[in-house]
């Protein structure tokens, strides 16, 4: 399952961490890192692929084509 914060969210979630317990992979700088954190009620997020395969980002993109086609 991969989730995704709407946009707009940075500041909400970053107060909801309240520890960096471990990092992996620094090497490859550190946004591509691996981050293990301590967090508390951490959200909004949004499943953007499902353990069957679904995902928010096709769907979205196969919908506005249809109304795409639609309009034109």
């Amino acid at each position: 399952v991969y989730l995704q914060a709407p946009p707009g969210c940075a500041v909400v979630l970053g107060e909801k961490v309240e520890q960096i317990e471990n990092v992996f992979w620094l090497e490859l700088g550190v946004p591509e890192a691996l981050w293990v954190l301590k967090v508390n009620e951490f959200g909004p997020l949004i499943v953007g692929m499902d353990s069957t395969g679904d995902s928010i980002y096709r769907s979205i993109k196969e919908n506005g084509k249809k109304l795409i086609e639609k309009m034109f």
